[in-house]
């Protein structure tokens, strides 16, 4: 995910909130107890080495704050533990969700079901996004990512989907989308066009023959001289 960082600063706790794109994904990507714990001992220890990232804007009030898109939980412990600052650095990034995405999913050991019901949730809100876009942001593989559609869109039953069906138990479904947009933004089909019955190479050169095999033994002597020279001529012409 390409950002560009615009400034760094220390900054209190207070002048720093959530921002709307990590809350909404924050639950997907849970710490485990012992991780927090370790986060926790860690920032006593040595402070937030790590900056906290995210942008500028106003709150209601009008007061400049400090939308976090990543750093919650060292946010949190930063004020448990009664810090006087916080690193921040601000980014500008052309998608913040997937910004909020990819910061939290690196620093997360998230399972494979939580990878796939982060996945659903990608779906669900970007339906238009390519299987390949959505495996990358939620780091599984772009076939899942495919079967996890399938299964949101309600689709008849898929083989050896069985695993993806009970992680995603409670989800609401999705609308087929007949074209995606890919990692460059260019609109793709859904689905590529079923193949016309191949109606050239080999297969049909192979079909020709055995009808001509066929139709030998009705051919007179004469019938049978004839089809040879066109044969003959036909393989010096397509230079065989």
């Amino acid at each position: 995910m390409s950002y560009e960082v615009t400034g760094r600063q220390p900054l209190a706790p207070s002048a720093c909130v959530v921002s709307p794109e990590l809350a909404a994904v924050q639950s997907l990507m849970p710490i485990s107890a012992e991780d927090r714990q370790a986060l926790r001992e860690s920032i006593e220890r040595d402070g937030i080495r790590e900056p906290l990232r995210g942008y500028w804007d106003k709150a209601a009030d009008g007061k400049r704050v400090f939308r976090v898109l990543s750093g919650l939980n060292r946010l949190e412990i930063a004020r448990e533990l009664n810090l006087a600052t916080v690193p921040v650095e601000a980014v500008e990034t052309d998608d913040r969700e997937a910004f909020a995405i990819d910061e939290n999913r690196a620093r997360r050991q998230l399972t494979l079901d939580d990878k796939r019901r982060l996945a659903a949730w990608i779906l669900e809100r970007h339906p238009e996004k390519s299987d390949r876009q959505v495996s990358e942001q939620a780091g599984i593989d772009h076939k899942t990512a495919g079967k996890i559609r399938q299964v949101l869109e309600g689709r008849a039953e898929i083989p050896h989907a069985g695993k993806v069906r009970e992680a995603l138990k409670g989800r609401g479904e999705i609308p087929h989308v007949a074209k995606r947009t890919d990692s460059k933004g260019r609109k793709q089909a859904a689905s590529k066009p079923a193949k016309p019955p191949n109606a050239s190479g080999w297969p049909s050169v192979s079909a020709a023959l055995v009808a001509i095999r066929r139709a030998l033994p009705t051919l007179t002597k004469a019938d049978k001289k004839a089809a040879r020279k066109e044969l003959e001529r036909l393989i010096q012409d397509c230079d065989l």
